[in-house]
């Protein structure tokens, strides 16, 4: 089994998981590519063609269906989209999933409160440039209200400095 052993909870070999929307010149969507190199995921993709497909919410949920994905990765802004323009067919295609995250930015609070409290697994995919993801791949689904928390992986080693009036700065120390 291929287990992409620092930064996951679970064996993604062999799981589709789609990538249709992401950027591919952000490190989200270059990194999302690599992942399947180390993990043993199918990654889902639009079909190549020219011009491109585009991005869009319709375009998302319905290779998502296609492709039968396993779990997805989606920028805010297409679960925003989708939750406004047919909720209904959005949360059942997405409570199917074993892991729906999302990352690049935050989620609105009413969207997500939407989407846990009918069954859709999400997880907070928080990273940065400098050390890269720092939640778990494809989150820990989180039941209930702490969907929107960043559970960091136990690889990574974070100083929090106190900057006072209930502000830290997070300090990557070497992790090994």
């Amino acid at each position: 089994m291929s287990i992409y052993t620092s930064h996951t909870h679970m064996d993604h070999c062999g799981y589709v998981i789609g990538y249709h929307v992401l950027p591919m010149f952000h490190l989200m969507g270059v990194g999302a590519m690599a992942a399947a190199t180390w993990s043993g995921s199918i990654s889902s993709v639009y079909p190549p063609q020219f011009p491109p497909m585009a991005p869009t919410p319709d375009t998302a949920l319905s290779h998502l269906v296609y492709t039968k994905a396993n779990a997805v990765v989606y920028p805010p802004i297409i679960l925003h989209a989708l939750m406004a323009m047919k909720p209904a067919e959005t949360v059942e295609v997405l409570k199917k999933l074993v892991s729906v995250a999302y990352g690049g930015g935050p989620l609105n609070r009413s969207v997500g409160d939407a989407l846990a409290k009918q069954g859709v697994k999400l997880g907070n995919l928080y990273g940065m440039t400098e050390v890269l993801c720092i939640a778990n791949f494809l989150p820990t689904p989180v039941d209930g209200e702490d969907w929107d928390w960043v559970h960091v992986h136990k690889a990574h080693r974070i100083h929090y400095r106190d900057l006072g009036h209930e502000t830290y700065e997070p300090i990557f120390m070497v992790s090994l």
